[in-house]
């Protein structure tokens, strides 16, 4: 039948498949919203509700299980401000996503770029789609968010010993890959940071299909915008 809280879902599996990573993890992700708790909320329960199912195991071991079955959770509405609602048990747009991208790798329920994407397309003049369009070597700018940084140590050449990085930039159309050597690196290293939403600049370069950017510079969307 169906799982009628957290801590009966706890109690009715076993504890070497779900254990607090794996319920953290259904919590961040929206799997246990279904039980009527909004993320936050589910997350900040599974210490309680491990503890609770942990003890109705103890109990029906024992032969104890109709005296003494898992306690039932907590009433919050027993301390709660009558005026509260059920979105002060749940974390912000932004926690919410970072969350999401934490437990899976990704987004599920939206994009950090989404709600001002288009906007920002219209100032930098291309997305990650109409760069099939542009001549391989010529220079655009593109707005996105940073994802997937890798910092590299430069080992041979008149750069040897200096830093670099490679990162993909997404918007809502999908993501380029971005090459920054060490002399754009040094300028914009503070800039380039997970997640953060920027403009960058650089000249194109294409091979077979597949469109990349070398980095010529990079903009955070607050210094700009504002």
């Amino acid at each position: 039948g169906a799982y009628e809280s957290i801590e009966n879902l706890c109690e009715r599996i076993d504890a070497q498949l779900l254990n607090k990573t794996a319920l953290e993890a259904l919590a961040k992700t929206g799997a246990l919203e279904s039980l009527g708790m909004a993320r936050r909320e589910a997350y900040e329960s599974v210490d309680r509700a491990l503890r609770a199912s942990a003890s109705a195991r103890e109990d029906k071991r024992r032969g104890q299980g109709l005296l003494f079955g898992a306690p039932p959770p907590a009433a919050d509405s027993a301390s709660a401000d009558p005026d509260d609602t059920k979105e002060s048990l749940e974390w912000s747009e932004a926690d919410r996503l970072a969350k999401e991208k934490e437990a899976l790798g990704f987004y599920l329920s939206g994009h950090p770029f989404e709600k001002r994407g288009k906007f920002y397309a219209r100032l930098a003049g291309h997305t990650s789609a109409t760069l099939g369009d542009v001549p391989s070597g010529e220079s655009v700018r593109i707005a996105g968010m940073v994802s997937s940084v890798r910092v590299l140590t430069i080992k041979q050449g008149r750069n040897a010993g200096l830093k670099m990085a490679k990162f993909l930039l997404e918007d809502l159309d999908g993501m380029v890959p971005i090459t920054c050597f060490a002399r754009t690196y040094g300028e914009v290293k503070d800039d380039i940071v997970e997640d953060s939403i920027v403009f960058v600049e650089g000249r194109l370069e294409r091979e077979g299909e597949e469109t990349a950017m070398l980095l010529d510079s990079l903009r955070t969307a607050q210094s700009i915008v504002n």
